[in-house]
């Protein structure tokens, strides 16, 4: 169940960018698809690995403990943030998923303000350069919860198995919803639901 709902709650990013390019006529290349999966993959046994080698020098009861503060800690300020922008931003401007401010990484935060825009050559699709910005634009939500997940003995295979099923049906089903229906839940409604699941896990494996 961890593994299904952690896999889920990554997942949910893609489900509203899917929409967004649903809407727009925007099409995800094969390829481009593949691209942004396989990020997200990367980037989760990236950080399982570095979780599991700080485990040769935190006991395995500490380590449980920081993951835990980790999941609490990420989903606490994701919420925090959604709420924030939601009340101050202005309401011309869209909820970003992403808002650092680094300058190599602008226009990764431009894809997630407005996901058109990560349609650099204006060809009404996305190919792969343009999807490699997309899933390194993602990456955060799963390095912090590779990272939870070293400490809380979640089996490996069986999450990245997840998380490429999980990601699979939540960029199609949302490219299918956008494409198909001018009913679109908007990207604070999923990024509230996404940290709570994340908040929640934390409150639950501190215990």
């Amino acid at each position: 169940m961890d593994i299904l709902l952690l896999a889920i709650s990554i997942s949910l990013d893609s489900f509203g960018i899917g929409m967004s390019y649903g809407l727009k006529k925007i099409k995800v290349k094969i390829l481009s698809f593949l691209i942004i999966i396989g990020i997200s993959v990367f980037f989760f046994i990236a950080s399982f690995g570095i979780g599991q080698f700080f485990l040769l020098f935190i006991s395995t009861y500490k380590m449980k403990i920081i993951g835990s503060l980790l999941l609490i800690g990420f989903g606490g300020v994701l919420f925090v943030q959604t709420i924030w922008h939601k009340h101050y931003a202005q309401l011309t401007n869209p909820i970003s998923i992403r808002k650092w401010r680094i300058k190599s990484l602008n226009i990764m935060i431009d894809i997630i303000q407005e996901p058109i825009s990560s349609d650099l050559d204006q060809s009404g699709s996305i190919d792969s350069l343009e999807a490699l910005y997309i899933g390194m634009a993602l990456a955060l939500d799963t390095v912090i919860i590779g990272l939870s997940a070293s400490a809380h003995s979640i089996s490996l295979g069986w999450f990245i198995l997840a998380l490429v099923i999980m990601n699979t049906i939540f960029l199609k089903l949302g490219t299918y919803v956008g494409a198909k229906s001018s009913i679109f839940f908007s990207e604070t409604t999923l990024k509230l639901l996404s940290s709570s699941i994340i908040l929640i896990l934390g409150i639950i494996k501190l215990f």
